[in-house]
């Protein structure tokens, strides 16, 4: 008795739906589009004429290797695309910004773990299905079916351990708009600490004449580049940072040396993208070009904004100008 390739028509959606989820994390958006549903016809149309077939057997006695082949190559393919998807948009992708590169592995962890257990679960029903035709034993790929439910336990504990993987590339953005009503918008930025190590005796000296006065000069900061938009201008320098503030510039550099957990032209940077994020989702650009949008907030042209922008939020501005479409 020859064994019959019987697995339900809703098995193989799994494979298009981990690439689609890939492919939303990717381009961090927040719905499908209609048109993904694509992906799961073929699977289903095909699964359910294998259903079919195993109560009728109408396509003769070849049936179950033509299915069988079929859904190792439908598998292949999805794996494979899931593999080339992250290693060119996720797994390759480095930010010269500390804080940003944190995040950036975050999310580099989660999908190498998700990934890896996606393929050894895929690799378990292949040879779950050779060795259940070889014994002529056919239970639908239910042999070492507890290697799949372990590898999926461990997922779940990870999650359990690392909720910040949920945060993605706009965890910064999303942080400062929670923030904005309390008393540090960019807590994510300062090192609040009095304490922290200082390197020459004349820092020391300086310390002791900015830490009393310490909160008061970040909050100055803070009102400077996300209210006034200091950073509108391209060329300001922590010079007149410091002249704004009426203070003298080596209590700036100190407060960005000692107190901020990135550097000043990586916060410019930031500050400026995120400038554009609420300039575009304001409607800026029904009226204006990214080019104009670039100049606005401070970039010199279009090219370091379009490096920056996908630097810091893991997308290009055209990017993230589609994903708006879908909210």
């Amino acid at each position: 008795m020859k064994p019959n390739f019987s697995y339900t028509p809703f098995f193989m959606v799994a494979y298009p739906a981990t690439f689609l989820y890939f492919k939303s994390l990717v381009l961090n958006i927040k719905r499908y589009n209609f048109k993904e549903i694509l992906h799961f016809i073929l699977p289903i149309f095909v699964g359910s004429i294998n259903q079919i077939n195993n109560n009728y057997n109408f396509l003769g006695d070849y049936s179950s290797l033509i299915f069988l082949i079929f859904f190792i190559l439908f598998s292949l393919f999805y794996t494979f695309s899931s593999f080339v998807l992250l290693k060119k948009q996720i797994w390759n992708q480095n930010s010269k910004i500390g804080l940003i590169d944190k995040q950036n592995n975050l999310i580099y962890k989660w999908t190498l773990i998700l990934f890896s257990i996606t393929f050894i679960v895929t690799l378990r029903n292949y040879f779950s299905i050779y060795y259940e035709f070889h014994h002529e034993r056919f239970l639908a790929g239910k042999n070492f079916l507890w290697i799949s439910g372990l590898l999926w336990i461990i997922i779940f504990l990870y999650l359990l351990c690392n909720p910040d993987i949920f945060l993605g590339f706009n965890a910064l953005y999303k942080k400062i708009e929670l923030q904005k009503n309390k008393t540090f918008s960019l807590l994510e930025v300062w090192i609040l600490n009095h304490d922290v190590e200082i390197n020459n005796k004349q820092d020391e000296l300086l310390k002791e004449k900015i830490v009393p006065d310490l909160l008061n000069n970040l909050k100055e900061i803070e009102n400077l580049v996300l209210f006034k938009k200091c950073f509108r201008n391209q060329k300001i320098t922590q010079k007149e940072i410091a002249e704004n503030l009426n203070i003298p510039k080596s209590h700036v550099n100190f407060i960005f040396k000692y107190h901020s957990k990135i550097s000043f032209n990586e916060f410019k940077k930031i500050i400026r993208v995120y400038d554009a994020i609420n300039l575009i989702e304001s409607g800026y650009l029904k009226l204006n070009t990214l080019n104009a949008l670039a100049e606005k907030v401070g970039f010199s042209s279009y090219n370091p904004f379009f490096t920056s922008f996908k630097e810091i939020t893991g997308l290009n501005p055209h990017q993230y100008i589609k994903e708006l479409q879908f909210k």
